[in-house]
């Protein structure tokens, strides 16, 4: 059974713990008078579609690793991959059965590999993760579950969440500006702004690819509009040298070649304003988009690559401009060494 709570959670300080490791020494070496050799430096072999370090939250929801839901007072992100998950932005989660979230740090972490992070509502501490309302009209549900696409705050919400602000010019910042309901400001200033501007979000259908196999992937561009009011976003993909697109669906506007070797495609897009749930037990319908393109493979198939994210440009309600981006598409190669190829075809 679902157990749904009217409206946000209210916000409260986080336990913190007041431990700390102890003060220890390290003893002195004894010096015996002897030189001392320098050890040998050893090489590591290093698997080249192996991370290098953390992957995105977007790619460890695309391969399965990790998973997004509400508990008991804390939005929950669970890694049960054998990589570190990056966490050091903001994002937009969403979910048909609970409240949508805007969630991140002001500074950045990471989730350990088969760990877990545990996301109280409604602070501002640059050492810990947070998340706000993004809907104002929709419950939040114990046990609702969460999508994620990759996309990324938009510029003002992000604002809002990750720094100091006075929006009601009282004198009191707004995350400490307690309001109605036992709700600050900066929740205010949230649902103000979903209410008030057209804000689009770009994301994926997928982020990763694993194209050791074949060469080639069928990429899905997706962009949704949070606002309530409808606007037009130029919508960009870049791809990296090597990466090919075609077969457009829609037609871009353009595609263009800096001179770097990489590839730019822009759309133009029109999307209508979001409508809130007859109820409070129901989600916001969002008009989205699809953006979409095959993507060809043609660098040696011998590494993991990480290419860009996707931005969405558009003038607010306010007249002023605004932006938003996507989550880095990776891609890994890696065939086995008898089936590498080179510029002058397989490599044996």
């Amino acid at each position: 059974m679902i157990l749904f709570l009217l409206g946000c959670p209210g916000s409260g300080a986080a336990d913190k713990s007041d431990e700390a490791w102890p003060e220890w020494e390290e003893p002195e070496a004894e010096d015996s008078g002897a030189p001392v050799e320098a050890a040998p430096e050893v090489e590591e072999e290093y698997d080249a579609c192996e991370p290098e370090s953390c992957i995105e939250l977007a790619e460890a929801v695309d391969r399965g690793f990790a998973t997004i839901n509400y508990g008991l007072l804390y939005l929950k992100i669970d890694n049960a991959g054998p990589y570190p998950v990056c966490f050091e932005d903001w994002y937009v989660f969403t979910s048909d059965g609970s409240q949508d979230a805007l969630a991140g740090i002001p500074g950045q972490s990471e989730i350990p590999a088969g760990g877990s992070l545990s996301l109280p509502y409604g602070l501002f501490d640059e050492t810990r993760e947070t998340w706000w309302c993004v809907e104002e009209n929709q419950s939040t549900a114990r046990s609702g579950s969460y999508d994620y696409d990759g996309a990324r705050a938009p510029d003002r919400l992000f604002t809002f969440a990750d720094t100091e602000t006075d929006e009601d010019a009282d004198l009191v910042e707004d995350h400490v500006d307690a309001e109605d309901e036992g709700l600050v400001r900066t929740q205010h200033n949230v649902w103000d702004e979903v209410q008030g501007e057209v804000l689009f979000l770009v994301g994926r259908e997928m982020n990763w690819f694993d194209l050791s196999d074949t060469r080639s992937a069928a990429v899905a561009l997706r962009v949704t509009n949070l606002g309530r009011e409808g606007g037009t976003a130029m919508v960009s993909e870049t791809l990296p040298p090597g990466w090919t697109p075609s077969a457009y669906d829609p037609e871009p506007v353009s595609v263009s070649r800096p001179g770097d070797g990489s590839t730019v495609i822009a759309w133009a897009v029109r999307l209508d304003g979001a409508v809130d749930g007859s109820s409070s037990s129901e989600p916001a319908e969002y008009d989205v988009a699809s953006l979409r393109y095959t993507l060809d493979y043609e660098n040696d198939c011998q590494a993991r690559e990480q290419g860009f994210a996707p931005t969405a440009r558009w003038t607010g309600i306010d007249g002023r401009p605004h932006d938003s981006e996507g989550s880095p598409l990776v891609i890994e190669c890696c065939a086995p060494e008898e089936e590498f190829t080179g510029p002058e075809g397989t490599v044996p």
